[in-house]
């Protein structure tokens, strides 16, 4: 929906330019990622949705994988356009998330104690345009 300088927005309108996506799960996991459930643990499973102006959004988490490995692929019209990194949370301490133009998600390192029991993908958020 277009909308120009000096128009009228209803609140429906408005509503529709908020609207997420749905909820996509982050399938498949690879290189010994693995989801809450596999961590004996109730956290969020991972995922992503994207806004109408384009932002990607990236929730829950993962663990149990081996650093600098992809953990998984956003689908084309996810993905940034150039490599994007995120500082996240991870078992006592941080981890140094990557998302790049390909869409592929990395661990690069783990710093102040994190380790890989668990790491978060909320706070992953980046344009697609």
């Amino acid at each position: 929906m277009a909308v120009s300088t000096g128009d009228f927005i209803t609140a429906t309108m408005w509503n529709s330019l908020l609207t997420l996506q749905a909820w996509v799960l982050a399938t498949p996991l690879l290189n010994s990622w693995v989801t809450p459930g596999a961590l004996g643990a109730t956290y969020q499973v991972a995922g992503f949705t994207k806004t109408p102006d384009g932002e990607v959004l990236a929730r829950g988490v993962i663990g149990a994988g081996v650093v600098n490995t992809t953990i998984f692929t956003f689908p084309t019209g996810y993905r940034p356009l150039l490599t994007e990194v995120f500082s996240c949370a991870a078992n006592g301490g941080s981890a140094t998330v990557s998302v790049d133009s390909a869409g592929v998600v990395k661990v690069l390192a783990y710093t102040g104690g994190g380790t890989n029991v668990f790491v978060s993908l909320a706070g992953i958020r980046f344009s697609t345009i």
